[in-house]
């Protein structure tokens, strides 16, 4: 099965009046397998980072369409029925996927409500 880029269709977001930024939390949670064609599915999911001490949250809510054969989607649609998983050999690089490109888009988005980055920065040397 192919994994086809990550697409973002909504962002939520709150930001308090507080300072004090001690951390943050990341959960990706994949929300939905919604079947287009017998090879053809998109796999929704939601990038939530949290800051500590409720100083505010950014969700990013997107999904990734995954194309295989009719007999690969129909056992991956039959696994996210009963167990709200994917088969591990698609699982994995979508969460990686996920984490990689929300992270990113999560600086960019979080940047106008005054947020830290959710990862140190690089210090590069030279």
């Amino acid at each position: 099965m192919n994994l086809v880029g990550i697409k973002f269709n909504k962002i939520d977001a709150y930001r308090s009046e507080s300072m004090d930024m001690r951390g943050s939390d990341v959960r990706i949670k994949l929300t939905k397998l919604e079947q287009k064609r017998e090879d053809t599915a998109l796999i929704h999911f939601v990038y939530r980072l949290d800051f500590k001490e409720n100083v505010g949250y950014l969700a990013l809510h997107g999904y990734s369409i995954l194309n295989g054969t009719k007999s690969e989607m129909s056992a991956a649609a039959l696994k996210w029925k009963k167990t709200k998983r994917l088969p591990e050999d698609v699982e994995k690089p979508l969460v990686s996927m996920i984490s990689a490109t929300s992270t990113t888009a999560s600086v960019f988005a979080g940047h106008t409500l005054g947020f830290v980055p959710p990862f140190a920065p690089v210090t590069a040397r030279v």
